[in-house]
């Protein structure tokens, strides 16, 4: 996999011939998976597309232990 300066997806094609993404760090970690595999390249790209949509006005939360810490 390509190391990129951002955070990037990941698309590719399993063994069963489905689509799935991985979410990727900028130093290569896997942040996250797709939950399952896609039958569509489309769709798959759609949810990604969807996902950068939400996330880019999704908050920080946490539990009370973690709302304490972050004062």
């Amino acid at each position: 996999m390509k190391q990129s300066g951002l955070a990037y997806f990941y698309i590719y094609q399993d063994t069963r011939q489905r689509w799935n993404w991985r979410l990727m760090s900028r130093n290569g970690h896997m942040i996250a998976v797709n939950p399952s595999g896609y039958d569509d390249l489309t769709a798959c790209k759609e949810d990604i597309k969807q996902m950068t949509l939400d996330t880019s006005m999704a908050v920080c939360v946490g539990d009370t232990h973690y709302m304490r810490l972050d004062n």
